[in-house]
Protein backbone atom coordinates (compact mmCIF):
# COMPACT_ATOMS: atom_id res chain seq x y z
CA UNK A 1 0.00 0.00 0.00
CA UNK A 2 2.82 2.06 0.54
CA UNK A 3 3.68 1.48 -3.06
CA UNK A 4 0.49 2.86 -4.22
CA UNK A 5 0.60 6.45 -1.91
CA UNK A 6 4.01 7.34 -3.46
CA UNK A 7 2.77 6.15 -6.94
CA UNK A 8 0.32 8.52 -6.64
CA UNK A 9 1.52 11.17 -5.63
CA UNK A 10 5.08 11.01 -7.71
CA UNK A 11 2.51 10.06 -10.54
CA UNK A 12 0.20 12.82 -10.24
CA UNK A 13 3.54 15.53 -10.00
CA UNK A 14 5.02 13.81 -13.11
CA UNK A 15 1.77 14.02 -15.16
CA UNK A 16 1.67 17.74 -14.63
CA UNK A 17 5.55 18.44 -15.31
CA UNK A 18 5.59 16.66 -18.41
CA UNK A 19 2.34 18.16 -19.91
CA UNK A 20 3.13 21.78 -18.72
CA UNK A 21 5.14 22.32 -21.60
CA UNK A 22 2.28 21.34 -24.10
CA UNK A 23 -0.81 23.36 -22.24
CA UNK A 24 -2.93 24.32 -24.40
CA UNK A 25 -1.78 22.70 -27.64
CA UNK A 26 -1.28 18.72 -28.86
CA UNK A 27 2.25 17.91 -28.88
CA UNK A 28 3.42 16.08 -32.17
CA UNK A 29 5.95 13.86 -30.60
CA UNK A 30 4.69 12.91 -27.71
CA UNK A 31 7.20 9.94 -26.93
CA UNK A 32 10.07 13.49 -26.56
CA UNK A 33 8.83 13.94 -23.37
CA UNK A 34 10.24 11.19 -22.32
CA UNK A 35 13.77 11.23 -23.61
CA UNK A 36 14.64 14.57 -22.47
CA UNK A 37 17.36 14.94 -19.06
CA UNK A 38 16.57 18.55 -17.89
CA UNK A 39 14.46 18.86 -14.67
CA UNK A 40 11.01 18.16 -14.42
CA UNK A 41 9.13 21.19 -13.02
CA UNK A 42 5.80 20.81 -11.51
CA UNK A 43 3.03 23.53 -11.36
CA UNK A 44 0.41 24.76 -9.20
CA UNK A 45 -1.24 21.46 -9.75
CA UNK A 46 1.19 20.04 -8.07
CA UNK A 47 2.11 22.72 -5.48
CA UNK A 48 -1.67 22.58 -4.49
CA UNK A 49 -1.42 19.07 -4.09
CA UNK A 50 1.04 19.03 -1.99
CA UNK A 51 -1.04 21.97 0.12
CA UNK A 52 -3.86 19.02 0.35
CA UNK A 53 -1.37 16.37 1.81
CA UNK A 54 0.63 18.93 4.14
CA UNK A 55 -2.93 19.80 5.60
CA UNK A 56 -4.47 16.56 6.00
CA UNK A 57 -1.28 15.74 7.72
CA UNK A 58 -0.81 17.91 10.00
CA UNK A 59 -4.41 18.02 11.12
CA UNK A 60 -4.44 13.90 11.11
CA UNK A 61 -7.47 14.62 8.72
CA UNK A 62 -9.68 18.17 7.02
CA UNK A 63 -9.59 21.10 8.62
CA UNK A 64 -11.42 23.43 5.94
CA UNK A 65 -9.24 26.83 7.84
CA UNK A 66 -5.82 25.21 8.17
CA UNK A 67 -5.82 23.89 4.68
CA UNK A 68 -6.94 27.93 3.10
CA UNK A 69 -4.14 28.84 5.11
CA UNK A 70 -1.44 26.50 3.72
CA UNK A 71 -2.48 27.42 0.33
CA UNK A 72 -2.24 30.79 1.00
CA UNK A 73 0.90 30.36 2.61
CA UNK A 74 2.39 28.17 -0.24
CA UNK A 75 1.42 30.35 -3.00
CA UNK A 76 2.97 33.56 -0.69
CA UNK A 77 6.38 31.86 -1.36
CA UNK A 78 6.12 30.70 -4.88
CA UNK A 79 3.75 32.40 -6.69
CA UNK A 80 5.29 31.77 -10.08
CA UNK A 81 4.13 28.17 -9.97
CA UNK A 82 1.33 28.92 -13.20
CA UNK A 83 -1.74 30.05 -10.59
CA UNK A 84 -4.80 31.36 -12.51
CA UNK A 85 -5.89 34.25 -11.71
CA UNK A 86 -9.00 33.40 -9.22
CA UNK A 87 -7.01 31.65 -6.59
CA UNK A 88 -4.40 34.65 -5.91
CA UNK A 89 -7.51 36.18 -4.79
CA UNK A 90 -9.44 34.03 -2.66
CA UNK A 91 -6.10 33.85 -0.56
CA UNK A 92 -6.11 37.38 0.05
CA UNK A 93 -9.57 37.61 0.89
CA UNK A 94 -9.28 34.91 3.17
CA UNK A 95 -6.09 36.23 4.84
CA UNK A 96 -7.94 39.74 5.02
CA UNK A 97 -10.40 37.57 7.38
CA UNK A 98 -12.86 36.34 5.25
CA UNK A 99 -14.45 32.70 5.97
CA UNK A 100 -12.15 29.76 4.38
CA UNK A 101 -15.60 28.75 2.87
CA UNK A 102 -17.31 31.80 1.47
CA UNK A 103 -14.41 33.54 0.34
CA UNK A 104 -14.40 32.16 -3.58
CA UNK A 105 -17.86 33.24 -3.75
CA UNK A 106 -17.25 36.71 -3.67
CA UNK A 107 -15.27 36.25 -6.47
CA UNK A 108 -17.32 33.65 -7.73
CA UNK A 109 -20.66 34.28 -7.16
CA UNK A 110 -22.14 30.71 -8.42
CA UNK A 111 -19.02 29.44 -7.83
CA UNK A 112 -16.36 27.94 -9.87
CA UNK A 113 -16.38 24.70 -12.05
CA UNK A 114 -13.08 24.48 -13.16
CA UNK A 115 -10.50 21.78 -12.40
CA UNK A 116 -8.66 23.02 -9.76
CA UNK A 117 -10.26 21.47 -7.08
CA UNK A 118 -9.80 18.03 -8.78
CA UNK A 119 -6.34 18.66 -9.97
CA UNK A 120 -5.14 18.75 -6.38
CA UNK A 121 -7.91 15.92 -4.72
CA UNK A 122 -5.43 12.58 -5.25
CA UNK A 123 -4.53 12.76 -1.46
CA UNK A 124 -7.69 12.78 0.30
CA UNK A 125 -8.55 9.85 -2.23
CA UNK A 126 -5.54 7.90 -0.46
CA UNK A 127 -6.26 8.78 2.88
CA UNK A 128 -10.54 7.79 2.88
CA UNK A 129 -9.88 4.84 0.33
CA UNK A 130 -11.73 3.00 2.41
CA UNK A 131 -14.90 5.33 3.20
CA UNK A 132 -16.62 6.57 0.28
CA UNK A 133 -18.91 9.20 2.76
CA UNK A 134 -16.28 10.74 4.52
CA UNK A 135 -14.04 10.92 0.77
CA UNK A 136 -16.98 12.39 -0.64
CA UNK A 137 -17.26 15.09 2.03
CA UNK A 138 -13.82 15.77 2.24
CA UNK A 139 -13.63 16.30 -1.41
CA UNK A 140 -16.46 19.02 -1.13
CA UNK A 141 -15.51 20.77 1.55
CA UNK A 142 -11.54 21.31 0.17
CA UNK A 143 -12.80 22.02 -2.90
CA UNK A 144 -14.95 24.74 -1.55
CA UNK A 145 -12.13 27.04 -0.68
CA UNK A 146 -11.87 28.08 -3.94
CA UNK A 147 -14.38 25.91 -6.35
CA UNK A 148 -17.61 26.38 -4.78
CA UNK A 149 -19.88 25.53 -8.25
CA UNK A 150 -21.42 21.63 -7.52
CA UNK A 151 -19.69 20.72 -10.91
CA UNK A 152 -16.15 21.90 -9.58
CA UNK A 153 -17.06 19.76 -6.15
CA UNK A 154 -18.50 16.85 -7.91
CA UNK A 155 -15.90 16.97 -10.27
CA UNK A 156 -12.95 17.09 -7.34
CA UNK A 157 -14.87 13.96 -5.38
CA UNK A 158 -15.48 12.06 -8.70
CA UNK A 159 -11.60 12.16 -9.52
CA UNK A 160 -10.94 11.48 -5.29
CA UNK A 161 -13.62 8.31 -5.33
CA UNK A 162 -11.65 6.71 -8.58
CA UNK A 163 -8.57 7.12 -7.07
CA UNK A 164 -9.77 5.30 -3.95
CA UNK A 165 -10.72 2.73 -6.41
CA UNK A 166 -7.59 2.46 -7.91
CA UNK A 167 -5.93 2.50 -4.90
CA UNK A 168 -8.18 -0.76 -3.91
CA UNK A 169 -7.37 -2.66 -7.13
CA UNK A 170 -4.75 -5.24 -7.38
CA UNK A 171 -2.04 -4.26 -10.08
CA UNK A 172 -1.36 -8.00 -10.83
CA UNK A 173 -4.75 -8.65 -11.96
CA UNK A 174 -6.58 -7.52 -15.04
CA UNK A 175 -8.72 -4.49 -13.74
CA UNK A 176 -12.68 -5.05 -14.93
CA UNK A 177 -13.06 -1.76 -16.91
CA UNK A 178 -16.97 -1.88 -16.66
CA UNK A 179 -17.02 -3.12 -12.47
CA UNK A 180 -14.62 0.21 -12.04
CA UNK A 181 -16.90 2.42 -14.37
CA UNK A 182 -20.29 0.93 -12.79
CA UNK A 183 -18.92 2.21 -9.10
CA UNK A 184 -18.55 5.33 -10.21
CA UNK A 185 -21.50 5.61 -11.63
CA UNK A 186 -23.18 4.41 -8.67
CA UNK A 187 -21.31 7.25 -6.50
CA UNK A 188 -21.68 9.96 -9.02
CA UNK A 189 -24.54 12.72 -8.18
CA UNK A 190 -24.53 15.40 -11.11
CA UNK A 191 -25.93 13.84 -14.26
CA UNK A 192 -23.72 15.67 -16.44
CA UNK A 193 -20.76 13.36 -14.96
CA UNK A 194 -22.76 10.70 -15.53
CA UNK A 195 -23.35 11.37 -19.46
CA UNK A 196 -19.40 11.71 -19.38
CA UNK A 197 -18.96 8.51 -17.52
CA UNK A 198 -21.35 6.44 -19.92
CA UNK A 199 -19.59 8.25 -23.17
CA UNK A 200 -16.05 7.02 -21.51
CA UNK A 201 -17.55 3.16 -21.42
CA UNK A 202 -18.55 3.67 -25.38
CA UNK A 203 -15.04 5.48 -26.44
CA UNK A 204 -13.28 2.68 -24.35
CA UNK A 205 -14.43 0.36 -27.04
CA UNK A 206 -12.43 2.22 -30.03
CA UNK A 207 -11.92 5.58 -30.63
CA UNK A 208 -9.71 8.19 -32.29
CA UNK A 209 -7.96 11.27 -30.59
CA UNK A 210 -10.60 13.57 -32.22
CA UNK A 211 -13.52 11.53 -31.26
CA UNK A 212 -12.59 11.34 -27.27
CA UNK A 213 -11.67 15.48 -27.23
CA UNK A 214 -15.07 15.69 -29.06
CA UNK A 215 -16.79 14.04 -27.01
CA UNK A 216 -14.96 14.16 -23.22
CA UNK A 217 -13.11 17.56 -23.37
CA UNK A 218 -9.72 18.53 -22.75
CA UNK A 219 -10.10 21.93 -21.32
CA UNK A 220 -10.33 23.88 -17.87
CA UNK A 221 -13.66 22.87 -16.58
CA UNK A 222 -13.64 20.03 -14.43
CA UNK A 223 -16.56 18.06 -16.44
CA UNK A 224 -14.47 18.42 -19.62
CA UNK A 225 -11.50 16.68 -17.62
CA UNK A 226 -12.04 14.72 -15.22
CA UNK A 227 -14.32 12.23 -17.02
CA UNK A 228 -11.37 12.78 -19.77
CA UNK A 229 -8.20 11.69 -17.22
CA UNK A 230 -10.41 8.86 -16.33
CA UNK A 231 -10.53 7.78 -19.61
CA UNK A 232 -6.95 7.71 -20.25
CA UNK A 233 -6.36 5.49 -17.17
CA UNK A 234 -8.76 3.15 -18.21
CA UNK A 235 -7.22 3.20 -21.89
CA UNK A 236 -4.08 1.81 -20.45
CA UNK A 237 -5.06 0.61 -16.93
CA UNK A 238 -1.47 -1.34 -16.81
CA UNK A 239 1.20 1.19 -18.07
CA UNK A 240 1.80 3.91 -16.71
CA UNK A 241 3.79 5.66 -19.41
CA UNK A 242 0.92 4.57 -21.68
CA UNK A 243 -1.46 6.35 -20.03
CA UNK A 244 0.03 9.61 -18.99
CA UNK A 245 1.60 9.73 -22.76
CA UNK A 246 -1.98 9.27 -24.37
CA UNK A 247 -3.67 12.09 -22.13
CA UNK A 248 -0.53 14.40 -22.81
CA UNK A 249 -1.26 13.57 -26.51
CA UNK A 250 -4.75 14.95 -26.57
CA UNK A 251 -3.70 18.56 -26.15
CA UNK A 252 -5.50 21.22 -24.28
CA UNK A 253 -4.88 21.14 -20.48
CA UNK A 254 -1.97 18.78 -21.00
CA UNK A 255 -0.81 19.41 -17.34
CA UNK A 256 -3.92 19.14 -15.57
CA UNK A 257 -4.97 15.89 -17.21
CA UNK A 258 -2.02 14.39 -17.55
CA UNK A 259 -2.05 14.75 -13.51
CA UNK A 260 -5.18 13.31 -12.96
CA UNK A 261 -4.19 10.58 -15.14
CA UNK A 262 -0.78 10.07 -13.55
CA UNK A 263 -2.54 9.80 -9.72
CA UNK A 264 -5.19 7.38 -10.86
CA UNK A 265 -2.20 4.95 -13.10
CA UNK A 266 0.16 5.24 -10.05
CA UNK A 267 -2.29 5.07 -7.35
CA UNK A 268 -3.16 1.36 -8.96
CA UNK A 269 0.10 0.55 -10.35
CA UNK A 270 2.51 1.52 -7.54
CA UNK A 271 5.72 3.61 -7.48
CA UNK A 272 7.74 0.83 -9.20
CA UNK A 273 5.80 1.34 -12.67
CA UNK A 274 7.09 4.71 -13.08
CA UNK A 275 10.35 4.62 -14.32
CA UNK A 276 13.44 5.57 -12.07
CA UNK A 277 14.92 7.88 -14.56
CA UNK A 278 11.52 10.02 -14.72
CA UNK A 279 11.54 10.21 -11.30
CA UNK A 280 14.98 11.34 -10.93
CA UNK A 281 14.40 14.12 -12.78
CA UNK A 282 11.33 15.37 -10.86
CA UNK A 283 11.46 18.41 -8.86
CA UNK A 284 11.11 17.73 -5.27
CA UNK A 285 10.68 14.27 -5.57
CA UNK A 286 12.30 13.51 -2.06
CA UNK A 287 9.73 16.03 -0.09
CA UNK A 288 6.69 14.42 -2.44
CA UNK A 289 7.53 11.00 -1.30
CA UNK A 290 7.79 12.03 2.60
CA UNK A 291 4.54 13.67 1.56
CA UNK A 292 3.26 10.49 0.63
CA UNK A 293 4.59 7.83 3.45
CA UNK A 294 3.62 10.44 6.08
CA UNK A 295 -0.23 10.15 4.65
CA UNK A 296 0.00 6.54 4.54
CA UNK A 297 1.15 6.92 8.18
CA UNK A 298 -2.21 8.88 8.89
CA UNK A 299 -4.21 6.62 7.19
CA UNK A 300 -2.98 3.74 9.04
CA UNK A 301 -3.68 5.27 12.54
CA UNK A 302 -6.85 6.27 10.88
CA UNK A 303 -8.36 2.92 10.34
CA UNK A 304 -6.90 1.17 13.82
CA UNK A 305 -9.01 0.80 16.15
CA UNK A 306 -8.07 1.07 20.01
CA UNK A 307 -9.86 -1.45 22.42
CA UNK A 308 -11.62 -0.51 25.17
CA UNK A 309 -9.84 -1.91 27.79
CA UNK A 310 -6.48 -0.67 26.13
CA UNK A 311 -7.75 3.31 25.87
CA UNK A 312 -9.07 2.61 29.56
CA UNK A 313 -5.79 1.65 30.40
CA UNK A 314 -3.81 3.69 28.18
CA UNK A 315 -5.17 7.26 29.18
CA UNK A 316 -3.27 10.02 30.91
CA UNK A 317 -3.54 13.22 31.85
CA UNK A 318 -1.57 15.34 29.72
CA UNK A 319 -0.27 18.71 30.63
CA UNK A 320 1.95 19.71 27.98
CA UNK A 321 0.47 19.92 24.12
CA UNK A 322 2.88 20.03 21.01
CA UNK A 323 1.13 23.58 18.81
CA UNK A 324 -0.03 21.36 16.15
CA UNK A 325 -3.63 22.07 15.58
CA UNK A 326 -6.65 19.34 16.02
CA UNK A 327 -8.57 19.05 12.63
CA UNK A 328 -12.29 19.38 12.30
CA UNK A 329 -12.58 15.85 11.47
CA UNK A 330 -11.22 14.65 14.59
CA UNK A 331 -12.69 16.81 16.85
CA UNK A 332 -15.83 16.28 15.72
CA UNK A 333 -15.23 12.00 16.81
CA UNK A 334 -14.36 13.40 19.72
CA UNK A 335 -17.37 15.34 20.29
CA UNK A 336 -19.54 12.42 19.05
CA UNK A 337 -18.19 9.91 21.51
CA UNK A 338 -19.27 12.95 24.25
CA UNK A 339 -22.72 12.94 22.48
CA UNK A 340 -23.17 9.29 22.85
CA UNK A 341 -22.85 8.98 26.46
CA UNK A 342 -26.15 7.75 28.59
CA UNK A 343 -27.36 10.30 30.84
CA UNK A 344 -30.68 10.32 33.33
CA UNK A 345 -33.64 9.63 31.45
CA UNK A 346 -31.94 10.53 28.45
CA UNK A 347 -32.17 13.79 29.05
CA UNK A 348 -28.50 14.64 27.74
CA UNK A 349 -27.81 17.82 29.73
CA UNK A 350 -24.31 18.37 29.01
CA UNK A 351 -23.15 21.24 26.50
CA UNK A 352 -20.04 21.90 25.05
CA UNK A 353 -18.48 24.79 24.04
CA UNK A 354 -15.43 24.49 22.33
CA UNK A 355 -12.68 27.27 22.48
CA UNK A 356 -9.67 27.81 19.83
CA UNK A 357 -9.25 31.72 20.09
CA UNK A 358 -6.15 32.38 22.40
CA UNK A 359 -7.53 35.27 23.94
CA UNK A 360 -10.39 33.44 25.45
CA UNK A 361 -8.27 30.80 26.36
CA UNK A 362 -6.19 33.08 28.35
CA UNK A 363 -9.00 34.61 29.96
CA UNK A 364 -10.10 30.96 30.76
CA UNK A 365 -6.94 30.28 32.59
CA UNK A 366 -7.26 33.43 35.27
CA UNK A 367 -10.10 31.93 36.38
CA UNK A 368 -7.76 28.86 37.70
CA UNK A 369 -5.54 29.03 40.55
CA UNK A 370 -1.52 29.20 39.99
CA UNK A 371 -1.38 26.31 42.05
CA UNK A 372 -3.33 24.15 39.47
CA UNK A 373 -0.47 22.61 37.54
CA UNK A 374 -3.04 22.10 34.66
CA UNK A 375 -3.26 26.09 34.11
CA UNK A 376 -0.51 26.66 31.62
CA UNK A 377 -2.23 23.67 29.23
CA UNK A 378 -5.41 25.70 28.62
CA UNK A 379 -3.24 28.12 26.75
CA UNK A 380 -1.00 25.55 24.96
CA UNK A 381 -3.41 23.41 23.90
CA UNK A 382 -4.96 24.00 20.41
CA UNK A 383 -8.74 23.28 21.61
CA UNK A 384 -10.44 23.60 24.85
CA UNK A 385 -13.37 22.17 25.40
CA UNK A 386 -15.65 23.51 28.28
CA UNK A 387 -18.17 21.31 29.47
CA UNK A 388 -21.30 22.64 30.98
CA UNK A 389 -24.67 21.01 31.99
CA UNK A 390 -28.21 22.42 32.37
CA UNK A 391 -29.69 22.20 35.75
CA UNK A 392 -33.12 20.82 36.63
CA UNK A 393 -32.63 18.44 33.85
CA UNK A 394 -30.90 15.13 35.05
CA UNK A 395 -31.92 13.61 38.26
CA UNK A 396 -35.87 15.20 38.24
CA UNK A 397 -39.38 13.94 37.73
CA UNK A 398 -42.21 15.84 37.65
CA UNK A 399 -40.50 19.14 38.84
CA UNK A 400 -39.16 17.22 41.74
CA UNK A 401 -35.89 15.72 42.43
CA UNK A 402 -35.70 12.61 42.53
CA UNK A 403 -33.29 11.38 44.82
CA UNK A 404 -31.38 12.30 47.68
CA UNK A 405 -28.45 12.49 45.60
CA UNK A 406 -29.57 16.11 44.52
CA UNK A 407 -29.11 17.47 40.36
CA UNK A 408 -27.16 14.95 38.89
CA UNK A 409 -25.39 16.71 36.14
CA UNK A 410 -22.63 16.20 37.95
CA UNK A 411 -22.79 12.10 37.10
CA UNK A 412 -24.07 13.08 33.52
CA UNK A 413 -21.33 15.42 32.95
CA UNK A 414 -18.99 13.15 34.05
CA UNK A 415 -20.02 9.84 31.79
CA UNK A 416 -19.75 12.95 28.78
CA UNK A 417 -16.27 13.81 29.72
CA UNK A 418 -14.86 10.15 30.62
CA UNK A 419 -16.61 9.22 26.61
CA UNK A 420 -14.57 12.31 25.38
CA UNK A 421 -11.15 11.20 26.97
CA UNK A 422 -11.70 7.97 25.90
CA UNK A 423 -11.72 8.91 22.11
CA UNK A 424 -9.46 11.35 22.09
CA UNK A 425 -6.63 9.16 23.32
CA UNK A 426 -7.87 6.19 20.60
CA UNK A 427 -7.14 8.92 18.28
CA UNK A 428 -3.77 9.79 19.74
CA UNK A 429 -5.34 12.53 21.17
CA UNK A 430 -4.31 13.99 24.83
CA UNK A 431 -6.51 15.26 27.64
CA UNK A 432 -6.22 16.68 31.18
CA UNK A 433 -9.70 17.06 33.01
CA UNK A 434 -9.69 20.55 35.13
CA UNK A 435 -12.45 21.00 37.95
CA UNK A 436 -10.20 23.44 40.03
CA UNK A 437 -11.31 26.72 38.82
CA UNK A 438 -13.82 29.83 39.24
CA UNK A 439 -16.71 28.66 37.70
CA UNK A 440 -18.79 31.77 37.97
CA UNK A 441 -15.32 33.66 36.57
CA UNK A 442 -15.07 30.84 33.71
CA UNK A 443 -19.03 31.47 33.10
CA UNK A 444 -18.84 35.16 32.71
CA UNK A 445 -15.79 34.60 30.22
CA UNK A 446 -17.98 32.19 28.14
CA UNK A 447 -21.09 33.99 28.61
CA UNK A 448 -23.59 30.89 29.89
CA UNK A 449 -27.14 31.45 30.36
CA UNK A 450 -27.78 31.12 34.25
CA UNK A 451 -29.83 28.09 34.71
CA UNK A 452 -26.38 26.30 32.67
CA UNK A 453 -23.08 25.39 35.09
CA UNK A 454 -19.52 25.55 33.53
CA UNK A 455 -18.26 21.41 35.36
CA UNK A 456 -15.33 21.09 33.72
CA UNK A 457 -12.63 22.41 31.50
CA UNK A 458 -10.95 19.95 29.13
CA UNK A 459 -7.61 20.58 27.16
CA UNK A 460 -7.18 18.95 24.15
CA UNK A 461 -4.16 18.38 21.48
CA UNK A 462 -1.33 16.51 20.35
CA UNK A 463 0.27 14.91 23.71
CA UNK A 464 4.34 16.87 24.61
CA UNK A 465 4.98 14.34 27.23
CA UNK A 466 4.61 10.31 28.25
CA UNK A 467 3.53 9.91 31.55
CA UNK A 468 4.16 6.88 33.49
CA UNK A 469 0.81 5.60 34.99
CA UNK A 470 -0.16 6.42 38.44
CA UNK A 471 -0.33 3.48 41.00
CA UNK A 472 -4.02 1.83 41.34
CA UNK A 473 -5.62 0.14 43.89
CA UNK A 474 -6.26 -3.43 43.82
CA UNK A 475 -9.48 -5.09 43.51
CA UNK A 476 -9.38 -6.72 46.66
CA UNK A 477 -9.34 -3.47 48.30
CA UNK A 478 -11.94 -1.87 46.16
CA UNK A 479 -14.36 -4.87 45.55
CA UNK A 480 -16.54 -6.82 47.79
CA UNK A 481 -18.76 -9.54 47.97
CA UNK A 482 -22.55 -9.48 49.07
CA UNK A 483 -21.53 -6.42 51.45
CA UNK A 484 -19.27 -4.15 52.18
CA UNK A 485 -15.56 -5.00 53.29
CA UNK A 486 -16.52 -9.11 52.81
CA UNK A 487 -13.74 -10.02 50.22
CA UNK A 488 -14.45 -10.90 47.00
CA UNK A 489 -12.18 -13.85 45.66
CA UNK A 490 -10.96 -13.35 41.88
CA UNK A 491 -8.19 -14.83 40.25
CA UNK A 492 -6.71 -11.26 39.51
CA UNK A 493 -7.42 -9.78 43.07
CA UNK A 494 -4.27 -9.06 43.77
CA UNK A 495 -3.53 -6.81 40.55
Amino acid sequence: MKSKFLGCLLGAALGDALGASFEGRRPRRVRALFEGGGLLRYTDDTHMMIGVAESLIVCRGFDGQHMAQTFTHNFEREPWRGYGPGPPRVFRLIKSGQPWDQASKLIYPGGSFGNGAAMRIAPVGLLYFDDPPRLREVAYLSSQITHAHPLGKEGAALQAYAVALATCSEPSSPLDLDAFLERLKGFCQEELYHRKLRKVGKLLEGASVEQVVQELGHGVEAPNSVPTAIYCFLRYPDSFEEAVAYAIGLGGDTDTIGSMTGALSGARLGLGSIPEPWRARLENRVYLEELALRLYEVSQRRRTKMEVMEAVKGRRSIRKFKPDPVGEELLERVLEAGRWAPSWANTQCWRFIIVRSPEVKARLAQAIPLSNRARPSLETAPVVIAICAERGKAGWRRGELATDKGDWFMFDTGLACQNLMLAAHSLGLGTVAIGLFDAQKAAEVLEVPENVAVILLLPLGWPDEEPQAPPRRGLSELCFAEKFGQPLWLSNCSD
